[in-house]
């Protein structure tokens, strides 16, 4: 491939560089990071893949729903990386972009993963994996060389055209995390012609 004026091949190949970076020390540090009772339980004898996301690869539309907001629509591109090592998810809307990268971390048999977006942010998070249709991440910032919890999304897989990600603040020793938003996706029918 030409580079472009613009050196684009070159910054994107440094960003996926940068972030499959910061998804190893993610991995490193949560490793040693301990945060009592955060950790979700993995699945007794379930032993995961990244091929359990097969169905995501493709185009979705998405509809954010927040008490007292109106709704918001988004675009989602999830796409593999280094031979379906790394799931990349891209998430656009109306002044907002996003991108989230998810691996296995083999030795724990859980899924881990981090995001930026575009005003600034991060965050990182493990996930113990589909059981039921259904998963559940814990999110996590850094703060004071620790790992804090910050959220929990639950993620249902309605079918392999439809998914929901219910999102929560952390739970806490006094009980579950509030809602905070939901987040209900459809493959688009272009995505579907490429099956």
């Amino acid at each position: 491939m030409q580079a472009s004026s613009f050196g684009r091949p070159v910054r994107i190949a440094a960003a996926q560089a940068f972030a499959l970076i910061l998804a190893g020390i993610f991995v490193s540090a949560y490793s040693t990071a301990a945060t009592p009772g955060a950790t979700p339980a993995v699945p007794t004898g379930a032993v995961h893949s990244l091929s359990e996301f097969d169905f995501l690869i493709g185009d979705w539309t998405c509809r954010n729903t927040e008490a007292g907001k109106p709704d918001v629509r988004a675009s989602v591109q999830f796409g593999w990386m280094y031979d379906k090592k790394v799931l990349k998810e891209v998430v656009t809307a109306p002044g907002y972009s996003g991108e989230f990268l998810t691996t296995l971390d083999k030795k724990t048999n859980t899924f881990k993963g981090v995001a930026v977006d575009s005003f600034g942010g991060y965050i990182v998070w493990e996930n113990p994996g589909m059981k039921n249709k259904v998963s559940s991440e814990v999110g996590y910032l850094f703060a004071d060389g620790r790992l804090i919890p910050v959220s929990r999304s639950d993620f249902e897989r309605v079918s392999d055209t439809h998914y929901v990600i219910r999102d929560f603040g952390p739970d806490t020793d006094a009980g579950k995390g509030r809602a905070t938003d939901t987040e209900d996706c459809t493959k688009n029918p272009s995505a579907l012609a490429g099956r």
